[in-house]
């Protein structure tokens, strides 16, 4: 499969200041590290790198053009901005193909689940799963079948069907997804209104009188 291809250009403005003017001229700044180098800093387009993010998600192989070196390269982090989400900052891990490694990935959701027809809400408490794999080899995501959840029945890491070859590493005990029961309205019962007698004045002088 081919691989995306991202261009990176080595970095020379270091510090939170001249960072935040790169930001503000459409670049990223990034790092990357791995077996064999030493942490590089570097800068990629923003918008390059949002469609990538875009086109095929950023748990993939890719290939970093480094001045016209390409690299492959997997992104490890990305840093946003805790208010806004807006990128701020890329790890890139460089790899080999046949290397042995850890990622996260999403889980999606595929199907509607049996309870929901029958009133039940779909949650999915686990975004994403730790997986361990040839690089090669490891996909973008992990897709499990809610199909057959009932109400109040849910889905473990441990019902996962991984792709061959690629290990499921998160606990598998930890909930993925779950189909809860509508709750049942408890009807508060209405006091009756009371009523209120008016005031008789018993025995003198009616009001009003002289």
């Amino acid at each position: 499969m081919e691989r995306y291809r991202l261009e990176a250009t080595p970095r020379a403005q270091l510090g939170k200041q001249k960072v935040k003017k790169l930001r503000a001229q459409g670049f990223l700044p990034a790092v990357i590290y791995g077996k064999g180098i030493e942490p590089t800093p570097l800068q990629v387009r923003t918008d390059d790198f949002r469609q990538m993010v875009k086109e095929v998600g950023s748990n993939v192989l890719l290939d970093l053009v480094i001045e016209g070196t390409t690299t492959t390269a997997m992104v490890k982090k990305i840093q946003r901005s805790a208010l806004s989400m807006e990128l701020l900052n890329i790890d890139f891990h460089k790899v080999s193909v046949t290397d042995v490694i850890t990622n996260r990935v999403p889980v999606e959701l595929v199907g509607e689940p049996a309870g929901v027809a029958l009133g039940g809400t779909l949650m999915q408490p686990l975004a994403e799963v730790e997986i361990r794999g040839v690089a090669a080899e490891l996909p973008p995501s992990i897709q499990v079948d809610v199909s057959h959840l009932g109400l109040d029945e849910n889905l473990l890491v441990s019902d996962i069907q991984a792709p061959e070859g690629i290990e499921v590493i998160t606990s598998p005990e930890e909930v993925v997804a779950a189909v809860h029961a509508p709750k049942a309205v408890e009807e508060v019962p209405v006091e009756p209104e009371a009523i209120t007698e008016p005031d008789l004045a018993v025995g003198g002088e009616s009001a009003g009188e002289a």
